[in-house]
């Protein structure tokens, strides 16, 4: 029997499926087919996809791969990404210095970083729980304190996390949480975090002010990676159950082969994979190999996110011949609807433009990560005067140096180097990387470095000989000189020609081509004589008259959507806890409050008593530490009331301490070794309440000032000091609250605490089924249901109202939303709009940034707008307009959040009648 093999990369867009023979120590292909890779509704397995394609590769290569039952008749061994990457949240104390470590430490992992939070990040503790709260991280790491550093500040940050709760990205599990801080921290971590993550501890990355440490939690991430995280992509554990061997991740199978490949050809290589999502850079240099994911950019998913971290500017430079609007619109339509495939010229031209930024991005990411710049001493800069800034100086983690310049094999891969010509592909390496010296590039052309990675232990030699000549082209080489000049002579075909500074020359071919003091391979393949020393831009193709686009693109639009009459349930949660006002079995209409947060989060504090103790005293243990607390979770607590008190030992041995609570508060949390957590006594009735400092101390009202210890703005606790005369002469606050005015005048002092009450609405008809009384109702509804293709902005509702712009109102558009339109609407002050579609620049100007990558619902925008067909010009079938139509003035809903990667989440509109 023929030794055959079955190897498949599920990707997050594409699933790739190779057959293959061993014959005679060598692979032989017997075909390929790629097919999308169903992870969206209604197709939410990654096997539907999987054996779609089976089925017509079988038809391709003419051998049936499944068996009568349905089984694969072959050896099957894959690696996956369908996850969308390993999207990573980060937790940290300071954002400079841990929170930097825990970046790294993703990257470095292959993570994707979703958001990160610090203690000095200045963002609000409300804000921080509520972004934590509304985004769907496959990991958590969190980093702070330096060993036997700080404590307080980190349980602090984990609060937060414990408030917040983030869940899974697909809704299922315990979250995994990494802690690499302060090992001190670990006992408080697990009593706070314990029963809410999955929870991993490694050494600290961060250990002291000069080391770093961040192997043992890269490592971690892989493991939890491998694990847990790939797991959860849909289908993932019946597709496992099919294969050989375990499923490595994408990223890993292209280390295994590239790793193999550098070592063959004894050379400096780097890869970039510009996928869907995101862009890997794999770098082997003096056999140090590395890697890095540059979050957010890709050639799907991702690509309105390269427009917005690149700038628009650079990337329309590149194509300045094409209108703006059109290759905006492009951009934004593949974002929503990320597996289309440009069928024309100009759309090709919009996409390479982004992967070269795109490219240049990733590689800059991963040398900022991976490797550590170079300082040259003065000699040194002295002797390279003149020499090209871009040639830059980089050392390995071991310590050996290197420039750009020693990078001698650059290798693209990915659906848009392998779909471009040669020449663009190489147009796209070329102004991506601005390789320096003598360097070759080449293309993955089918991009199966993963699948001979998957097979490298198994097939070494079979895998690296079909890697090397099937799988790699050569498709340019460039020569950059590493010293400026005014010009280059290069003689090619027997005639001198010269090449300017900041001007560049492409050859057909190396054949007969010379230049000074360079060692040109006498081959056919094209030579790019690169001279820019600044910030020239490569003209796209490496034409210098610029190449004219005429075609104009047809945008990607969703057809009709299906209308629906069905139930629906959704939970509306309070930020934080607070009042639920509804009940279960009560029936709400639109408007109505469901719950409130009446007072800004608590404040939490943390008593360190074991600090307080000390740390260093090893004699006396954790255990006699908890039985000296004196009070008991649930307690309220007065400031400098004893919470603690012990005494251990006799005569000389003999230690005592104990302990008053720094802070007034309720016992929240009591967590060994020693910590107490406090949430501030809200017992606040929102009134002014005075003060005549100057009375009390026997001041001139006019020189109270001199004697404050607060000013105006300040945060105060009931019976803190606010001011002193001498020792006997206090004032203390008669309540808690915000100094609003110290009164030159008078003498007197006010202080209030300013409530901002913040409302949940209920947004539809419908009735209550479940409430957590301090947090979240359920309400069940029913009505018809009309799904969209992009939402921005917050959930809103209102009366349908057509083509007319009213208060508070939902106006459906039949034709697409302009920016006149735009204006009226938030001149009338509407509460959403529906619209089929609208232009991309629109868009970008009425949210006031590029969209990037498409995570929305929480916008802070006028009115809020869901797109039914896409960006562009389309209008809705007169049909289905009338059929909405006739629910004008019903109460409509936009539920605005979209989200496009795994776990993919489009908005959608309610329409109901009163009598639901």
């Amino acid at each position: 029997m023929l030794n055959r093999l079955l190897v498949s990369d599920v990707g997050s867009t594409t699933t790739k499926l190779l057959l293959l023979e061993v014959d005679g120590g060598e692979f032989k292909a017997l075909g390929a087919i790629a097919v999308g890779t169903t992870v969206e509704k209604p197709s939410e397995d990654v096997c539907i996809g999987f054996f779609e394609g089976v089925k017509l590769l079988s038809e391709q290569s003419g051998i049936n791969l499944l068996d009568e039952k349905g089984s694969l008749s072959v050896p099957f061994y894959t690696t996956s990404s369908a996850g969308g990457g390993l999207q990573i949240l980060i937790i940290a104390l300071a954002s400079s210095d841990s929170g930097s470590m825990a970046k790294a430490v993703a990257y470095s992992a292959g993570g994707v970083v979703l958001d990160s939070f610090a203690i000095d990040d200045g963002m609000p503790r409300v804000e921080k729980i509520r972004r934590m709260r509304d985004l769907s991280p496959d990991l958590v790491v969190m980093a702070g304190g330096y060993d036997g550093g700080a404590i307080s500040s980190v349980v602090n940050m984990a609060q937060l996390v414990a408030y917040s709760h983030p869940q899974t990205k697909f809704g299922e599990g315990k979250l995994p949480l990494v802690f690499c801080g302060n090992p001190q921290v670990r006992p408080y971590i697990t009593g706070m975090l314990g029963e809410l993550f999955s929870l991993s501890f490694t050494e600290n990355v961060r250990p002291d002010g000069l080391t770093f440490n961040l192997k043992p939690a890269i490592n971690e991430v892989h493991r939890l990676f491998m694990d847990h995280v790939m797991q959860m992509a849909p289908g993932y554990s019946k597709l496992a159950a099919l294969t050989q061997i375990p499923i490595i991740p994408t990223p890993a199978g292209v280390d295994r082969i590239l790793e193999k490949f550098s070592s063959k050809i004894k050379g400096n290589v780097v890869l970039a994979d510009m996928g869907g999502a995101t862009t890997d850079i794999f770098s082997n240099i003096r056999g140090n190999f590395q890697r890095t994911v540059a979050a957010n950019t890709g050639m799907s998913y991702s690509l309105s996110n390269i427009v917005r971290e690149a700038g628009a500017e650079k990337v329309f430079a590149h194509i300045p011949s094409i209108d703006q609007g059109l290759a905006r619109n492009w951009i934004l339509g593949k974002t929503l609807f990320p597996t289309t495939i440009p069928a024309d010229e100009t759309a090709e031209a919009v996409e390479c433009a982004a992967a070269a930024e795109g490219m240049r991005l990733s590689w800059e990411h991963h040398l900022a990560i991976s490797y550590f710049r170079s300082r040259v001493g003065f000699t040194v800069r002295m002797r390279r005067l003149g020499k090209c800034k871009f040639d830059e100086a980089f050392k390995t983690a071991q310590g050996d140096q290197f420039r750009i310049s020693d990078v001698s094999v650059i290798i693209g891969a990915g659906g848009v180097m392998a779909h471009a010509t040669p020449r663009r592909a190489a147009w796209i390496l070329a102004s991506g990387f601005r390789p320096k010296g003598l360097t070759e590039l080449m293309v993955d052309r089918h991009f199966q470095s993963p699948h001979m990675g998957v097979l490298a232990d198994i097939y070494p030699a079979e895998s690296l000989k079909y890697y090397r000549e099937l799988c790699l082209k050569t498709i340019c080489r460039v020569y950059s000189p590493l010293v400026k000049v005014r010009s280059l002579k290069v003689i090619s075909g027997g005639k001198a020609v010269k090449v300017d500074s900041g001007k560049c020359l492409y050859l057909k071919s190396s054949r007969g081509v010379q230049i000074h003091g360079v060692v040109i391979p006498d081959d056919d393949v094209p030579l790019l004589v690169d001279c820019r020393f600044a910030n020239e831009l490569l003209p796209m193709d490496f034409i210098e008259e610029g190449i004219q686009f005429e075609t104009i693109p047809d945008f990607p639009s969703a057809a009709e959507p299906t209308l629906t009459e069905e139930e629906i349930s959704r939970e509306f949660s309070l930020a934080y806890e607070g009042e639920m006002e509804v009940e279960a079995g009560d029936v709400v209409a639109p408007g109505d409050i469901l719950g409130i947060n009446k007072l800004v989060p608590p404040r939490v504090y943390f008593v360190d008593i074991r600090s307080h103790v000390g740390y260093g005293k090893k004699e006396i243990s954790n255990q006699q530490i908890m039985d000296g607390i004196l009070v008991k979770v649930g307690d309220k607590l007065r400031s400098g009331q004893k919470i603690f008190s012990m005494t251990v030992g006799k005569g000389f041995t003999k230690f005592s301490s104990t302990m008053g609570s720094p802070v007034r508060g309720i016992v929240y949390d009591i967590v060994s070794p020693g910590m107490l957590i406090l949430k501030e006594i809200q017992d606040y009735d929102g009134k002014p309440h005075k003060v005549n400092v100057a009375q009390l101390l026997n001041l001139k009202p006019k020189h109270i000032l001199a004697n404050m210890k607060v000013r105006k703005g300040d945060f105060v606790q009931s019976t803190q000091v606010i001011a002193i005369a001498d020792k006997m002469r206090i004032v203390k606050s008669p309540a808690t609250g915000t100094v609003l005015k110290i009164d030159r005048d008078t003498g007197i002092v006010t202080i209030q605490y300013i409530l901002k009450p913040v409302n949940v609405y209920s947004p539809m008809y419908g009735l209550i089924t479940h409430v957590n009384p301090v947090m979240s109702a359920i309400v069940k509804s029913r009505g018809l249901i009309v799904p969209g293709i992009a939402g921005f902005g917050k959930t809103r509702w209102g009366k349908l109202s057509l083509n007319s712009f009213e208060k508070k109102t939902i106006v459906l558009l039949q034709k697409p939303l302009t920016a006149a339109m735009i204006k009226q609407a938030i001149k009338a002050e509407v509460a959403g709009v529906i619209a089929p579609s609208m232009a991309g620049m629109d868009l970008v100007n009425y949210l006031g940034q590029e969209p990037g990558v498409i995570l929305t619902g929480t916008e802070d925008i006028p009115f809020s707008l869901i797109l039914l067909k896409g960006i562009g010009n389309t209008f809705l079938e007169k049909n289905f307009y009338e059929q909405l139509s006739r629910n004008a003035s019903k109460n409509c809903v936009l539920f605005t959040t979209t989200r496009l990667r795994a776990g993919v989440e489009r908005p959608l509109i309610l329409m109901q009648t009163q009598e639901v």
